[in-house]
């Protein structure tokens, strides 16, 4: 009986032994392989870090030129395909120029950091660094006084 449970012990423990490398070996061998480029490694801030460091910059600085491009392509698109619609439709295209943008961003009204909106005819000026500037003009186009 003694060797009836050590022969057992000993059967069971040679087919396991022998069971684990071949699954083991059989799962990794259909394990889809990974095939990626390994980036290399460098000591920090060694010089090889900081080329690599500033081609990782400049990639990304160009990915968001591209970005920027493609976006501002779509909006001009979409903008076209509005103004070809309008005008299949008889309406007029109106296109506001950058003169008539900076006027309507001059007639803006001023605000102090308070929060109260100035005067009609002042309009704000170039400050310095932490100090607020006013100007009222004449309908001629000349300073007539200021403020700060």
């Amino acid at each position: 009986m003694f060797f009836r449970a050590i022969a057992l012990f000993l059967a069971v423990l040679i087919g396991i032994g022998t069971i684990i490398p071949f699954a083991t070996q059989h799962a990794q061998a259909e394990s889809r392989p990974r095939h990626h480029r390994r980036a290399k490694h460098y000591k920090k801030y060694s010089k090889g870090w900081w080329r690599q460091y500033h081609a990782r910059v400049k990639r990304r600085h160009a990915i968001e030129a591209a970005k920027r491009t493609l976006r501002l392509r779509q909006l001009r698109l979409a903008q076209a395909h509005t103004d070809e619609k309008a005008a299949a439709e008889g309406k007029p295209v109106v296109k506001a120029t950058s003169t008539e943008t900076k006027k309507i961003a001059a007639s803006a009204p001023v605000a102090v950091p308070t929060g109260e909106v100035v005067p009609g005819g002042w309009k704000g000026s170039q400050p310095p660094t932490a100090e607020l500037q006013f100007g009222i003009d004449n309908p001629a186009g000349d300073q007539i006084g200021s403020a700060s």
